[in-house]
């Protein structure tokens, strides 16, 4: 590989600074619940993807660390009524 291929590889590497978490909430009583809050973080820019499992009272969400933070994404899950009981990232 040669110095500039190097240089855009790294470039490629800085801009995509994409991050995984798994929110258990334990107030996640059906799949509404899990559909109201993965619509309001999907209105969040740099929020890639958000999926639940009512069963497990999870959300699992992809999103950009440069566009949005864990804190953003904890306001708007509490906004809609629900407790966060961990946050973790992957």
């Amino acid at each position: 590989m040669n110095h500039i291929s190097e240089q855009k590889e790294n470039i490629n590497k800085q801009n995509s600074a994409k991050g995984t978490i798994i929110l258990s909430i334990p107030t996640i009583h059906c799949q509404g619940c899990v559909d109201n809050i993965k619509n309001s973080l999907l209105e969040i820019k740099g929020i890639e993807r958000a999926e639940g499992n009512p069963k497990l009272k999870i959300i699992t969400i992809n999103f950009d660390e440069h566009q949005v933070t864990t804190g953003q994404i904890e306001k708007t899950v509490t906004k809609n009524g629900h407790q966060l009981k961990s946050i973790r990232i992957v």
